[in-house]
């Protein structure tokens, strides 16, 4: 082959990728790091070093970081030690990092959101968008108890107090430790960390411990600074005399438990375990306290001194006289001839109706739950952000054994306030109960405050009356209310066939519908689903799905709400594509070159037909003399150069078919008929006779 060669040849670049090591929610103290991987073309692994090149087919030639407060992007390093070549274990920035200075980032600490992306010569990657926690001060701690040079003799010492950090994003406090540091006598040391939190307690346990004195250094630490250390954080020092030559006994109560309801009777039985380590319990003591005057009884049971090899021990206690549905706590604590236990307490309420023979009401824990949550939209502020809320038929779980049978009508519900429990004074305010017996709690409707954090019930309980006013009460159920926020991802990737679907999937409010349409929240609808109870929904799209196109951008909505990306103010978009998509390229140029060879199929017949109509019409005399010897072919054709009037007949009439059926082809050689309009066209093929 000589001379050179033209032609066009179509080649589609397939975008670069980048990835981030560091997830959204990472902690930087002044200094961020981001570090990653990129790559162009299909990601490996390459079984060999020719496969990862075809497969890349190119080379990453940058990584850029934009950081936050800057519209300019920034190089990143190239890691990789690649030296621009491709190999199946190495290409330029398999490993890339950056590093950006916040120490003076005017906003202070919080949340610092970075978007990163690629380049390979040609296009860019799809941007990654992170957001971190920023750490530029270390956290501080106050220490409340216990006072320093106190002394100890208990068994532990209770230290409690409080922490605080500058943080407050995204995620909440950032107190994740508080480290306690001890030194004893005899070389004792210890070094270890508990949950942190802005209030925080540790009870120290020292039973074991030799009598000394002890130095505590206690400090704070949050995401970054002061892990495991103390470093640039202010310490907190106790110095605390133990005194542990004597063993504290210790006591346990088996009978009646905290919250029974306790029927008045003349031997109410008390029992329990006492033991001591070092000696020998040698009483436990009951003291009863009636809750509503303060008072202590004075006809309570006597002291215990006979105790059962293993230590256990029991008595009994006279309740017939006490007042109906009154409250009395139990004291109990054991003594070994030096020191007292610590104490033991519970509350029980006496029930003495005036009907001696009326049987209290029964609360059955069978099928009762400890822990509701409740799912609420943490970006909406409709009345019904949290669904139904918490709702519990009491009647499933409280009966009265000598009423009608309808615990709707043989008991009178309501809210059980604790005094034990500040926290739940107000609960008969949040929670209503129907004459049903149905308790409902939705937040929106009655909280006073917005703050989805502070909605929580914790140590909710509900009592059960009869006509007698026995009561029963409940179990405690904590009704959790957690926020969520509507969210929306594709779990895997590529084009989608109609047995292969692209599948969705988020968070959202339980029981609420989120929907994907076409292009905005005005656009055709796809497919919809409902959100599971734990607050997730997941969605499959299929080709099938897309009204016959091959590409298109969805979006996803709930209840009104459009899916926006954290740090973007618009409507997120997810591009999907059909595999068909693919080769429609390949198929349009093929319909394409089939029109032009039919276009030059009849241009070449036009030409030759033209080419003899002009030789007879040159040599009129020759058409004259030769028109019985020679007819022209084309000329009947062109004596009916105007369409055809057919006439209209009946469908039955057989004539009319005959008038309308075309002439045979081999009568009328360069013709064809074309019986979509009806008349003659030429033929393509045809070559008169020369």
């Amino acid at each position: 082959m000589n001379g050179p060669i033209e032609d066009i040849i179509s080649l589609d670049n397939l975008k670069p990728s980048v990835a981030v090591t560091q997830g959204d929610g990472a902690s930087f103290a002044t200094t961020a790091t981001l570090t990653g991987t990129a790559w162009d073309g299909l990601a490996g692994p390459y079984p060999l070093d020719i496969v990862a090149y075809e497969k890349q087919f190119g080379l990453i030639k940058r990584v850029e970081v934009q950081p936050p407060g800057s519209s300019d992007w920034y190089s990143a390093i190239d890691t990789s030690e690649a030296g621009g070549e491709i190999t199946l274990a190495n290409h330029p920035f398999k490993s890339w990092s950056f590093d950006w200075d916040l120490s003076a980032h005017p906003e202070g600490e919080g949340d610092v959101t970075f978007r990163v992306r690629s380049y390979d010569g040609l296009d860019y990657s799809p941007i990654e968008v992170r957001k971190y926690k920023l750490n530029l001060v270390a956290p501080t701690i106050l220490v409340e108890t216990p006072n320093d040079g106190s002394s100890h003799d208990n068994n532990k010492v209770t230290f409690t107090g409080t922490a605080s950090d500058p943080y407050s994003g995204t995620w909440g406090s950032d107190i994740q430790s508080i480290w306690f540091d001890i030194n004893g006598p005899n070389g004792y040391t210890s070094h270890f960390a508990i949950e942190g939190s802005t209030a925080w307690s540790y009870d120290w346990q020292f039973e074991e411990l030799l009598t000394g004195t002890y130095t505590f250094s206690i400090w704070a630490a949050d995401s970054d600074f002061c892990i495991d250390i103390i470093g640039a954080c202010n310490a907190e020092t106790r110095t605390l005399t133990i005194l542990n030559d004597n063993a504290l006994p210790f006591v346990q109560l088996s009978e009646p438990i905290n919250s029974d309801v306790l029927r008045a009777s003349n031997e109410q039985l008390i029992q329990g375990v006492a033991r001591d380590n070092d000696g020998q319990v040698t009483r436990v003591e009951i003291q009863i306290q009636d809750l509503a005057s303060g008072l202590m009884l004075n006809n309570g049971p006597i002291p215990v001194t006979t105790f059962a090899p293993n230590g256990a021990w029991a008595t009994t206690w006279d309740t017939s006289k006490l007042i109906h549905d009154q409250q009395y706590e139990l004291v109990i604590r054991a003594y070994d001839g030096d020191d007292y236990s610590l104490e033991q307490r519970i509350r029980i309420t006496i029930d003495n109706p005036t009907d001696a023979d009326n049987v209290a009401p029964v609360f059955n824990q069978e099928g009762w739950t400890s822990t509701i949550t409740v799912f609420c939209d943490a970006n909406s502020n409709a009345i019904d952000r949290c669904g139904e809320g918490a709702v519990i038929d009491l009647t499933n779980f409280f009966s009265d054994p000598d009423g009608t049978g309808e615990a709707e009508n043989d008991l009178l519900f309501d809210i059980f306030d604790d005094a034990t429990n500040l926290d739940d004074d107000f609960y008969a305010d949040y929670v209503s109960i129907n004459a049903q017996g149905v308790a409902t709690y939705n937040p929106p409707w009655v909280q006073p405050t917005s703050v989805i954090s502070e909605w929580s019930l914790v140590g909710l309980m509900f009592e059960a009356r009869d006509s007698y006013d026995s009561v029963a009460y409940s179990y405690t159920v904590n009704v959790i209310v957690v926020s969520v926020a509507f969210s929306a991802e594709r779990t895997d990737s590529g084009p989608i066939t109609a047995t292969d679907p692209a599948v969705f999937g988020g968070k959202g409010l339980p029981n609420s519908i989120v929907a994907a349409r076409f292009d905005d929240a005005k656009g055709i609808r796809l497919n919809s689903t409902r959100v599971g109870a734990d607050g997730n929904w997941e969605m499959n799209i299929a080709s099938n799905q897309l009204s016959g196109l091959d590409k298109a951008s969805i979006i996803f909505e709930m209840d009104g709400q459009v899916y926006s990306a954290p740090g973007t103010g618009s409507e997120t978009q997810f591009q999907i594509s059909s595999a068909s998509s693919e080769s429609g390229g390949s198929s349009l140029l093929l319909i394409i070159g089939a029109i032009l060879g039919i276009i030059v199929l009849l241009g070449a017949g036009a030409f030759f037909f033209q080419v003899e109509y002009e030789e007879f019409e040159d040599d009129a005399q020759m058409a004259e003399n030769e028109a019985q010897a020679a007819e022209d072919p084309y000329a009947w054709a062109k004596a009916k150069q105007n369409p055809v009037n057919i006439p209209q007949t009946e469908p039955a009439a057989p004539v009319a078919a005959a008038v309308a059926a075309p002439p045979a082809a081999s009568n009328h050689p360069g013709w064809l008929w074309d019986e979509a309009t009806n008349s003659w066209v030429p033929d393509p093929n045809y070559t008169p006779d020369q």
